[in-house]
C-alpha cells in the first residue's frame, strides 16, 4: 500500500481552532474525500522542560506499531504573561488501498507549544483532542508536577498515566 504524510503549521492560533483544524485538514487535503480512520489509541506526551527532540519522529515510530493520535504537550516555561495561544504543527499519515476505495487515516500527530494561560490550564484543550471511544495514555516525561496538581482533571480524558523522569 502506498502512503504519504501530510504536514500543516498553524502558529498563533486559539485553542478551539485546533480541534476544527484536526477535523478539516485531512479531508481538505484529499479534495473533500473523508478517510477511514484506523486509530486505535490516543497517546499524550507531556514534554515541558525536556530538551528539544524531534517529537514528530518519535510519534511516527510509535504510530507504525500502534496507529494513534499522538498529542505532544509542551507548555512553554515562563510564558504566563504571554498572550494565550497555541503554536501547533499537525501531521497525518494517509495510506491508500485500492483505486476507488477511501484512503485510511493511519495516524495523526499534534505538536502543541502552549503559551499564556494555556501553559497552566492545558487540560481543557487537550481533553477535546482525545478520542473518547479509545484508550488514552499520557506519558509524563520529566519531573512530576508540584503538589496540588489536579490529577483528577487528567483522569477525565486519559485512562492511563505513566510518569517517567530523565
Amino acid at each position: 500500500m502506498e502512503s504519504q504524510t501530510l504536514h500543516w503549521n498553524h502558529p498563533n492560533i486559539m485553542g478551539p481552532e485546533l480541534l476544527e483544524l484536526l477535523r478539516t485538514s485531512v479531508p481538505q487535503s484529499l479534495g473533500g474525500t473523508l478517510p477511514v480512520t484506523a486509530t486505535v489509541l490516543t497517546l499524550g506526551l507531556y514534554v515541558k522542560g525536556i530538551l528539544p527532540t524531534d517529537w514528530a519522529e518519535l510519534a511516527g515510530k510509535i504510530s507504525r506499531v500502534h496507529p494513534s493520535r499522538v498529542l505532544i504537550i509542551n507548555p512553554i516555561v515562563n510564558s504566563a504573561n504571554a498572550p494565550t495561544h497555541v503554536d501547533a504543527e499537525l501531521s497525518a499519515t494517509i495510506t491508500y488501498r485500492r483505486p476507488h476505495e477511501p484512503p485510511i487515516l493511519f495516524s495523526e500527530c499534534v505538536q502543541m507549544n502552549l503559551q499564556g494561560g494555556l501553559a497552566n490550564h492545558w487540560i481543557d484543550l487537550v481533553q477535546s483532542l482525545i478520542k473518547s471511544d479509545l484508550p488514552a495514555y499520557l506519558l509524563w516525561l520529566g519531573m512530576p508536577p508540584l503538589p496540588g496538581f489536579r490529577w483528577d482533571l487528567l483522569s477525565t480524558g486519559f485512562s492511563h498515566l505513566v510518569i517517567g523522569s530523565y
